[in-house]
Order: C-alpha cells, then sequence, then structure tokens
C-alpha cells in the first residue's frame, strides 16, 4: 500500500510538473492582454464603427445585397509556368477553389478624402553607423585633430586623455569614446566612434502633409491634423481623436493575384499582408494548397513585410476544422508568420450544387470557426476569424466568437456594430508591384508588436 502510494505520488507530482511546462509554452488568455489599437485609447469599435448607412454598402459573400451592375464571372488565374500540373489539372484546381466561384461586382476603387500622398514616413529611432576616426597625437602639449565625414561628430582627444565632443550637422550631439591621451611625446594612434541617433523634427508643422513629431505621425491638411478614417491614393488610414495615424495598410492576396514584386509592394508603403495558405474543396472537400502560398510569403517577408496567413475554410465539423488548423500550421512550420493565423469563413455562389458549408446554423458554424481557433491557439500561434458584416451579423454567432474579428466590408465607413481589429474596406485596391486589383486593409492593431511582446507565434 504505501508503494503504490508513493508510486501514485511520484504520478501526481509528474502530470502537475507536465501540466505546468505545458502552460508555459502557449500564452494564456487570462494572462496575456487583449490587443489595443495602435494609438489612443478604448476599443477598435471607438475607431470607426458609425450608424448604418442607407447605401454604399457591399459585402463580399452576401447574396443579400443589390447592385445596379450585373455581378460577373470571375477572371479566373492562368497557370504559373513552374507548377506542375497539366492544363486540365489546373482547371480541377481552380474548380473547387472558392474563390474562383465569387461573382464580381464591379467595383470602383475607394474615393480619395485628401489630395493623394507618398506613404507616411516611419517614426522609428534609428542608430547610425559607427565611423572610426583615426588621430594623432605629436606631444604631450599638442590637440589631436582627426577627419571625419561630412556630418559626423569629431571625437578628438588631448594631451591629457580628455575628450572633446563636438555637433553633428542635423543638430544632434554624439560624444565618442577614445583610448587615453599619449603624454609621454611619443606618436599614438588611436580611434574614436561616433554613433548618432535620430530624433523627431523639431521643425514646424506643414500646411499639407506628413509631419513625425515626438515619435509620432500626423497628417496636416490645410493647416490642421486630420482625424478619423482617410483616404489617400486609394489607401485608407486611421487617425485617432489627436491626429495621430493610428493604423497599419495590408493588402491579402490569394493565388488570384500571380507574380508579385514584393520589393515594390514594401515601397508603397504596404505594412502587412495577410496571406492564403489554402482552401478545402466546395465540393470534394479536398485540402488544398495556393500555389503561390510560398512565394508568396517568402518574398513578403524578405521584402520587411509582416505576414499573417488564412485558410479559406468549407469545414462542416469541428473534426474538419481543426484538420483545417493542422494543415495551415503544417503549412507556416519555418517561416517567420508576424501576424495571426486565419480562418476565411464565407458564403459561396455557385452555378453547380451547393456548397458544402453554406447550410450550417449560425451556431454550428460558430462552433466550427473556435474549433480552428482553438487548435491554433494549441500551438502557440494567434488566431483570427475573417467574415463580412452579413455573415458576421446574421450566420454567425459573433458574441461566441473566441478571437478577433477581420471585418469585410466594402464601404466607405464601418457600419458593423461589433468589434474588429483588421477592416478590409475594398477589393478593388491597386498597388505596385502587383498586376491585379488587390483586397486592400486597415490595420488597427500593431500585430507584429503585440505578439511579440506577448509571446505568441512563436517569435
Amino acid at each position: 500500500m504505501a508503494d503504490r502510494w508513493k508510486k501514485g505520488s511520484v504520478g501526481i507530482v509528474a502530470c502537475i510538473l507536465a501540466v505546468a511546462l505545458c502552460s508555459c509554452s502557449v500564452p494564456q488568455d487570462a494572462q496575456t492582454p487583449k490587443p489595443s489599437p495602435i494609438a489612443g485609447t478604448g476599443t477598435a469599435l471607438d475607431a470607426g464603427a458609425t450608424e448604418p448607412q442607407a447605401t454604399d454598402t457591399t459585402e463580399p459573400s452576401s447574396t443579400t445585397e443589390t447592385s445596379a451592375t450585373e455581378p460577373t464571372e470571375p477572371t479566373l488565374p492562368t497557370k504559373p509556368d513552374d507548377v506542375d500540373m497539366t492544363e486540365e489539372e489546373w482547371e480541377d484546381y481552380i474548380s473547387e477553389d472558392p474563390l474562383a466561384q465569387r461573382p464580381q461586382t464591379p467595383e470602383a476603387p475607394p474615393e480619395d478624402t485628401l489630395p493623394s500622398a507618398a506613404p507616411p514616413p516611419k517614426p522609428t529611432t534609428t542608430t547610425t553607423e559607427a565611423t572610426t576616426t583615426t588621430t594623432t597625437t605629436t606631444s604631450s602639449s599638442t590637440t589631436t585633430s582627426g577627419t571625419t565625414s561630412p556630418g559626423t561628430t569629431t571625437s578628438g582627444t588631448t594631451a591629457s586623455g580628455t575628450t572633446t565632443s563636438g555637433t553633428t550637422a542635423s543638430g544632434t550631439t554624439s560624444s565618442g569614446t577614445t583610448a587615453s591621451g599619449a603624454t609621454d611625446g611619443s606618436d599614438t594612434s588611436q580611434t574614436s566612434t561616433s554613433t548618432g541617433t535620430s530624433t523627431s523634427s523639431t521643425q514646424a508643422p506643414p500646411q499639407d502633409g506628413w509631419y513625425v513629431n515626438d515619435g509620432k505621425t500626423y497628417y496636416y491638411y490645410e493647416g490642421k491634423p486630420v482625424t478619423g478614417y482617410q483616404t489617400m491614393g486609394g489607401i485608407r488610414y486611421y487617425f485617432d481623436a489627436d491626429g495621430v495615424l493610428s493604423s497599419k495598410v495590408g493588402i491579402d492576396v490569394s493565388t488570384f493575384q500571380g507574380t508579385i514584386d514584393w520589393n515594390k509592394v514594401k515601397a508603397a508603403g504596404i505594412d502587412f499582408a495577410l496571406i492564403r495558405v489554402g482552401y478545402r474543396g466546395y465540393g470534394t472537400a479536398k485540402l488544398m494548397m495556393d500555389v503561390y502560398f510560398e512565394r508568396n510569403l517568402q518574398g513578403a517577408t524578405a521584402a520587411g513585410i509582416d505576414c499573417g496567413v488564412y485558410f479559406f475554410t468549407q469545414a462542416i465539423t469541428e473534426a474538419e476544422a481543426r484538420e483545417e488548423a493542422q494543415y495551415t500550421l503544417k503549412a507556416i512550420q519555418g517561416y517567420k508568420v508576424s501576424y495571426p493565423v486565419i480562418i476565411d469563413t464565407e458564403y459561396i455562389t455557385t452555378n453547380d450544387g451547393v456548397p458544402r458549408a453554406n447550410g450550417l446554423s449560425a451556431s454550428v458554424r460558430t462552433n466550427v470557426v473556435n474549433a480552428f481557433c482553438d487548435e491554433v491557439r494549441k500551438a502557440g500561434y494567434y488566431p483570427m476569424v475573417y467574415a463580412d458584416k452579413n455573415w458576421l451579423t446574421n450566420h454567425l454567432e459573433s458574441e461566441r466568437l473566441t478571437a478577433d474579428v477581420w471585418l469585410a466590408q466594402y464601404n466607405s465607413t464601418v457600419t458593423y456594430a461589433g468589434e474588429y481589429k483588421i477592416w478590409q474596406y475594398t477589393s478593388a485596391g491597386r498597388v505596385n508591384g502587383i498586376s491585379t486589383a488587390v483586397d486592400m486593409n486597415v490595420g488597427l492593431v500593431d500585430y507584429a508588436a503585440y505578439l511579440r511582446e506577448n509571446g505568441w507565434n512563436h517569435l
């Protein structure tokens, strides 16, 4: 009996230790603060929800909206040259793609609310490259002299070993460090290292244009900082009540955008990209990888763009949703994913048959979505749900969702009454480096910083 009790005690202790170790490896909701807007206070809901408008609303996957212009068949992508499929296999692959079934309603690009402007400057603090200066001391009574590149502080050493510091051309003072000066009359070569740190502008704000001050970015128009949602050059930004730029610029892409020049995309001012991993066939239920997934994730990451990923679900059970999550998690192994791992749920319109997930009740669909998110969360990644306003309002029990919302509403303002962290506001965006139209997004949370700071996504 005593031996049995000892063995049982050891087993209990081992279980407790195992649970403790597991809980350390995955961020816990109870201990992790919820993401908040980049600047200002309140929830993301405060950043744009308004009273519903009678017009100017388009839902990406809803069949209840009407349009004066008849939808057209989607333009299907051509097979990439390096994809090992026959044309027949490619047609079969595309035929099961839910995106290929979405009717395309002609959509005008977002109207600018302000004159088109270049991407905003980044208010980051950077350290300049160290500059080495060689000085020569000729005697104990002679002050050393040195040469340096323009705009760099020269720091010399006197015979007594005292360091003097100068001022850079930019007005930032930087002091160097040197070895002790020679006092015995011998010639001595010494080096000094000078570093400089960028500072915020102390100039007055412009009448019109971007302005960075105290690490914050503003846009001035007619001498005043703008607030709320503003669109410039087809790109939408959010400025808080104080005029501080409080959003990130994002796109989401798939096979349908073809080959992308990610360096040009980065130069166009794109901060983050949400990249499709794949989809479940709406008829066969097969799991399929987006043929551009890997090259998009590799290219965007190499260009310095933060990346999240999404999977287009057609799961009808919680088990299938977990299978989709595992498929997605396996696909991103070895990659740096600094934005959420997302389940995309939406209505599918087809001319042949009924897509398998269209008829789910709101309750079952919510359970399916939460199962995907739970599986992602257990693996240490941060989950998210993509849906449009109609889907969130009528076909999901949004109050039961366990993850942040990426809202799709093609409109000049948000009329969804719930909380959202990313807003997809158009599918008619144009970005240098992408030859097709592309979905554009406003990100109200700096997920890259949030996930790193809170231990998500193994960053």
